[in-house]
């Protein structure tokens, strides 16, 4: 019953159907089955302990996985609070989930799952599992380098927290000394600062935004802002155009 009524309120926020039948598919029961073996979970009451416990996540990996869906799967509040309880756990735990579920040889799969981790971390107000983050504000800053990065690129996620209301506003990009900024396809946008004037700006999206920074004209090593500094004036705009 549990389980059934969360699935029927995704349903609702999603503006989806659950499906009649409980899904039959031997991979989600074996993820499943995985899922409980990494966190040592063997009794009912466990995983009731882990799926109440995380049900306020629920909606943040829904919009990961599952948007524009209009049929979900019976159960799948399951399979979601047991990814959301495998997030807040420590970073063999997290490497485990994804070398034994969701392992892939494209380079995007891996860096997807990771962000999807941080998201859930940032929610729970946990540190990302790899790069750097800041908080602050209800707003988290993490900033990483992929494996197939070169030295002075980097990848930024920000989270704000679910309490925050967004709108879709445009927030310009803070002017930093030797850094420049790019946006990832579906955060773009422009805004204008003078008539017939526009610069390139980003927005959020469920709450997320994806950006990539890089050093500008000077080597990583001798760049005149900090990632420290880089994530304090994000927030610093966020603040003043969104909250």
């Amino acid at each position: 019953p549990l389980i059934a009524s969360l699935d029927d309120e995704l349903a609702s926020y999603l503006g989806a159907e659950v499906m009649e039948k409980r899904y039959q598919s031997h991979y989600i029961t074996r993820w499943n089955q995985e899922y409980q073996k990494l966190l040592g979970i063997s009794t009912e009451e466990e995983l009731r302990r882990v799926v109440l416990t995380n049900t306020p996540f629920l909606h943040a990996r829904a919009d990961q996985v599952l948007k524009g869906w209009k049929k979900i799967p019976r159960g799948i509040s399951l399979t979601f609070s047991l990814f959301a309880e495998i997030a807040g756990r420590d970073r063999e735990t997290i490497d485990s989930a994804w070398n034994r579920i969701f392992y892939s040889q494209l380079r995007e799969k891996k860096h997807r799952f990771y962000r999807d981790i941080d998201v859930i971390r940032a929610l729970k107000k946990q540190h990302a599992v790899c790069g750097y983050s800041w908080t602050r504000d209800d707003i988290t800053v993490r900033i990483y380098r992929p494996d197939d990065y070169g030295y002075g690129a980097w990848r930024v996620l920000l989270v704000l927290d679910e309490s925050v209301i967004t709108q879709t506003w445009n927030i310009p990009f803070p002017e930093l000394d030797g850094r420049r900024f790019t946006t990832d396809p579906g955060y773009d946008a422009l805004i204008s600062t003078a008539p017939d004037s526009w610069d390139k700006a980003f927005r959020f999206v469920d709450g997320v935004c994806e950006l990539h920074l890089y050093t500008n004209g000077v080597e990583e090593d001798h760049n005149p802002t900090p990632l420290g500094d880089v994530a304090q004036a994000l927030i610093n705009v966020v603040e003043e155009n969104l909250l």
